[in-house]
C-alpha cells in the first residue's frame, strides 16, 4: 500500500529506466518508440484478420466445390 502511495504521489519514480526516459525527449527515439508501440498494437489484429480471411477462403472455397459437385 506505501507503495502504491508513493508510485502515485511522486510518478516520475514509476519510469521504467532512466535511460528510456532520457532518450524519449529526442525527436526521433521519440517517433521510434510510437512507431514501436503502433506496431505492437496492430500485430494481434493484423494476425487474427489474416487467420479471419484464411478460414472464410477455406469455407468459400468448400461451399465452391460442394456446389459443383451437387
Amino acid at each position: 500500500m506505501i507503495v502504491f502511495a508513493i508510485l502515485v504521489l511522486l510518478p516520475s519514480t514509476a519510469d521504467a529506466c532512466p535511460n528510456c526516459k532520457d532518450s524519449l525527449y529526442e525527436n526521433y527515439v521519440s517517433m521510434a518508440f510510437g512507431f514501436s508501440v503502433i506496431f505492437m498494437m496492430a500485430m494481434p489484429f493484423s494476425i487474427l484478420g489474416a487467420w479471419v480471411f484464411y478460414v472464410a477462403r477455406i469455407a468459400r472455397i468448400d461451399r465452391a466445390k460442394a456446389l459443383v459437385s451437387s
